[in-house]
């Protein structure tokens, strides 16, 4: 008879665990409010040399749409998002057939990741567009906490 109640505290005391982590990383992401939008670094494939821009209007526009206040200076700014292109090579001697994909980090001021994502499996360069690379950032920053009273 005592195995049940014993059980039960287990669950309850686990369930409070899981929360309490759930939680701790939704509020490191709560606590930026502005963010300052890192350009990525050069990249020798010309796909995502053309849809860069694209992107990094498109992250500026759904941070804003979730509460974020987007500033022009890192310096004003309590977190960094980055964005990057991992282009793989491929065996084939057509660059369109390399896969790529998108991911996009937030860090906050002491420079801790406080958010990650990617577009998910990497497809060919061939079908990358400015489309698609709107859809993908919309789709990762969708996963991010909507920030909490951010002001400008």
């Amino acid at each position: 008879m005592l195995f049940v109640p014993r059980a039960w505290l287990s669950c309850l005391i686990l369930g409070i665990a899981l929360i309490g982590c759930a939680n701790g990383s939704r509020s490191k992401v709560a606590s930026v409010k502005r963010v300052f939008i890192e350009k990525s670094h050069q990249t020798s494939n010309q796909t995502a040399e053309m849809i860069t821009p694209t992107a990094f209007e498109s992250a500026a526009i759904e941070l804003t749409r979730h509460g974020y206040v987007v500033v022009s200076s890192k310096n004003s700014a309590e977190g960094v998002l980055r964005m990057s292109w991992q282009v793989a090579p491929s065996s084939n001697s057509s660059s369109a057939d390399n896969p790529m994909s998108l991911s996009m980090t937030l860090f906050n001021k002491q420079g801790q990741r406080i958010f990650s994502g990617n577009s998910g499996p990497a497809v060919p360069v061939a079908f990358w567009n400015q489309t698609r690379a709107h859809a993908e950032v919309a789709s990762i920053l969708s996963r991010m906490p909507t920030a909490v009273a951010a002001v400008e």
